[in-house]
């Protein structure tokens, strides 16, 4: 069975609006509902952590950086949006976890670097982080190198989308 055919949602647009293409849903719930379960499992993990999974997420990005970065390229790698990144670094910044310099000539732009405090939060939970996922996803088996090489073509597709 195909998520759309599963997707109560799907079926009722179909249903209600058949002049719809709801083909892209078939990816777009799939995706979603794979990240809420990805979500959920690691949710015990951060229930007694010091910092929320989308902090950590920002702090993992910036843990083996060489040297300060901006905020718009931790949003690029991240594949989120700049604001949703500064409110993030708003909140580590005023916990300790990073520190930002605002540049004299431009207060718009700040240089990101992570603190030794939000070094160990990393140290600390990212390895449980890792053995949770990979428990998760030892149910791909023989498949995983495919279902990688397609979300990395999803990837592709999104990025070509908003250039």
């Amino acid at each position: 069975m195909t998520v759309s055919e599963g997707s109560i949602t799907a079926r009722d647009w179909k249903l209600n609006r058949p002049d719809l293409d709801t083909s892209a849903m078939e990816v777009i719930a799939a995706l979603k509902r794979a990240s809420g379960l990805l979500s959920r499992a690691l949710e015990p993990l951060y229930v007694t952590a010091p910092v929320s999974e989308p902090e950590h997420s920002v702090l993992i990005v910036l843990r083996h950086r060489n040297g300060p970065v901006i905020a718009r390229d931790v949003a690029e790698e991240l594949g989120v949006t700049q604001a949703w990144v500064s409110r993030m670094l708003r909140r580590l910044e005023e916990r300790g976890y990073v520190h930002r310099e605002v540049k004299a000539n431009d207060r718009r732009c700040a240089t990101i670097s992570i603190t030794d405090s939000g070094c160990e939060i990393v140290d600390k939970y990212f390895p449980e982080q890792l053995r949770i996922e990979s428990e998760a996803l030892a149910g791909l088996g023989g498949e995983r190198a495919s279902v990688v090489a397609g979300l990395e073509r999803l990837v592709s597709s999104l990025k070509s989308y908003q250039s």
